[in-house]
């Protein structure tokens, strides 16, 4: 039996769905699950005590259950509290106390040999633990009283990439769910441990607390309701989106791996190159799609020759020309550099990029022939080529479905040029459970990946290639209906512009399986009114020394376009994409990814995905009140 074989079947153990004749709902949070669960076994035991039976019979009653129960997991979140908050500091002590007295009672008076306990030691621990009476009243006053679930979600809200210490904007949908998951395993673990030393302080003989545990039981019932309730009006108010900040290094200048590089750059060329006679005869202006045809003597692409001379000429489209000055010293990008130029200075001052060269900067003059006059143009190369990385896979990148995955993260990287999806997959578990590996690293399941030039790479089919023409991304969010999960990512192309699709896949809450899924379908968004997002006087996104601001409106779509001619020479395409894996703290199940622009005005910024959270409100058992 394989690794996932078994982790299913302990799961589809743990769901049983009826104790005693008592049923209990199966599509549950599994705390939730555990928690009826538990005081379904809980009430069994008491009609055990009561019925007479033999005390040795009686006493293995409850140790087998009790055993049972806290070997069971919880899958807690390990959320994050702090001692310097009065509230969670409650919490975080109540946590490790807790946990403490369970371990001690597993080690020591727990046994499934009821020969094998001590009645007094029994009788010492039942006699402390009634006091965690007052543990639950202090958890519950937290909750309640404080409200702190409306904390976490107002402290959620309220994150920004402006606070140093945060890397990741997380879910408030899965903040709220994780704290109320934690919270409700420590309500339950402590509620337990009551009910176990009042069961021990009856069988024993130490008075008969029956009363004692049916009033603890009804206020635990009262007040778990309440709080379920609670909750879940929390989470049908709350968002469900992940994304990451800016990194505090990003990309040193020069690194382009999370760049589109060579695409519509500023490029510096004589009108006579511009047309097939070497003419002179019209304007700068007049050359809004050209080409390179020669390098005239005495232009700056004459001097030099062979190999040297293809770095200097346009190869591709020259678009949009326009007249700067006659005279102009040309800065030479440094060996290696995508740049074609690091600056552009001409006679009259004016500095098209950074006002440094560490190269050699030749001169290259507008001259007159005859009557007309030979001007110095700056335009646009948009030139495809081994230098150009403008593309964009089509290929689907899918969860291995057959072992149960499903995606639990997503980034967009570059490998051989092109850029991809990437994923990062879990399995699902029944209740809501994803199974956490203890692997620290972050490994990334991708389609296939392929050249350029490659006699199966086939462009519009296999990839898409950015273009003057089509060099729009629509910036959309695709999330899949309830009761499916993110199971595929993929790019495709809508009228001209890139766009992304996921896969929506059915499944079983209660046992996590995959249903039917070649019947999977694919989500899009696939509105036409966008309206676009306009760069101003844009520079190179990781000069900013502020992080990014995120634009999340919808119906907008971004162009790829050069940076801004003054302060790079329209070196650089932004905007950038931002590379970086996307999930949220703890693997838990996706409804959705989207696409979104972020940056600082007068900077590039980034095209970045971000993921949506699935949503375990509708999941959490409903409240008295609510079904009243």
């Amino acid at each position: 039996m394989n690794s996932f074989s078994v982790v299913l079947s302990i799961i589809l153990l743990i769901n049983c769905c009826v104790i005693e004749g008592v049923r209990v709902p199966n599509e549950l949070t599994h705390i939730d699950l555990m928690r009826e669960n538990y005081l379904n076994v809980e009430a069994n035991l008491w009609n055990v005590i009561k019925s007479g039976a033999e005390n040795s019979y009686v006493l293995k009653q409850i140790n087998d259950a009790h055993i049972k129960f806290f070997a069971e997991p919880l899958y807690e979140k390990e959320i994050h509290l702090t001692i310097y908050d009065p509230e969670q500091k409650i919490l975080k002590l109540e946590i490790e106390e807790v946990n403490h007295r369970i371990a001690t009672a597993r080690r020591s008076h727990l046994r499934t040999n009821v020969n094998d306990m001590n009645r007094n030691q029994a009788v010492s621990f039942a006699a402390n633990g009634i006091t965690r009476k007052s543990s639950l009243d202090a958890i519950f006053n937290v909750t309640d009283e404080k409200d702190f679930f409306r904390y976490v979600r107002n402290k959620g809200d309220l994150e920004s990439c402006m606070d140093s210490t945060t890397s990741r904007i997380d879910s408030t949908n899965q903040l709220i769910y994780e704290y109320y998951y934690d919270i409700s395993a420590v309500l339950l673990k402590t509620y337990a441990l009551l009910q176990l030393s009042y069961m021990f302080l009856t069988v024993y003989g130490h008075y008969d607390h029956t009363m004692h545990a049916q009033e603890v039981q009804f206020r635990f019932k009262i007040r778990s309701s309440k709080m379920r309730s609670h909750v879940r009006e929390l989470l049908a108010d709350s968002r469900t989106d992940v994304w990451m900040c800016d990194p505090d290094v990003y990309y040193k200048l020069g690194n382009t791996d999370n760049q589109i590089t060579r695409f519509v750059q500023g490029y510096m060329d004589n009108e006579a190159n511009l047309n097939e006679k070497n003419s002179c005869r019209k304007t700068c202006s007049h050359y809004q799609v050209a080409e390179n045809y020669n390098c005239f003597n005495g232009t700056y692409c004459s001097h030099v020759g062979g190999e040297e001379q293809k770095k200097h000429r346009c190869l591709g489209t020259v678009l949009n020309c326009t007249f700067i000055d006659s005279h102009v010293n040309v800065c030479p990008a440094e060996n290696g550099s995508m740049r074609r130029y690091t600056n552009l200075k001409f006679d009259d001052g004016r500095t098209l990029g950074p006002n440094v060269c560490p190269n050699i900067a030749r001169r290259s003059t507008s001259w007159n022939r005859w009557f007309v006059h030979c001007s110095n143009c700056f335009c646009y190369c948009d030139e495809q080529g081994p230098k150009s990385d403008r593309y964009f896979s089509l290929h689907p990148v899918l969860s291995d479905t057959q072992r149960n995955k499903i995606i639990t993260g997503v980034a967009i990287q570059k490998v051989n040029r092109v850029f991809h999806w990437r994923i990062t997959q879990k399995v699902l578990m029944g209740n809501g459970i994803v199974y956490e590996t203890r692997n620290a690293f972050t490994t990334f399941r991708e389609g296939s990946f392929f050249n350029i030039g490659d006699n199966t790479a086939r462009p519009d089919v296999d990839y898409h290639t950015l273009t003057w023409q089509n060099r729009s991304v629509n910036l959309v969010s695709a999330i899949a209906p309830q009761g499916t999960v993110l199971t595929g990512v993929r790019f495709y192309v809508q009228n001209g512009r890139l766009s992304l699709a996921i896969r929506a896949t059915k499944f079983d809450f209660a046992t996590g399986e995959l249903k039917d899924v070649h019947l999977s379908e694919w989500i899009t968004n696939t509105s036409e009114n966008r309206t676009p997002i306009t760069l101003d006087s844009p520079d190179v996104p990781n000069k900013s020394t502020t992080k990014s601001i995120p634009t999340f409106e919808n119906n907008k779509y971004i162009e790829f376009r050069p940076t801004d001619i003054d302060k790079d020479a329209g070196q650089t395409t932004v905007p950038f994409i931002d590379d970086q894996i996307v999930e949220p703290r703890k693997p838990t199940l996706l409804s959705g990814v989207g696409l979104y622009y972020k940056g600082q005005p007068g900077f590039g910024g980034f095209i970045a995905p971000r993921v949506f959270t699935y949503d375990m409100g509708p999941y959490i058992l409903p409240g008295d009140e609510e079904l009243a």
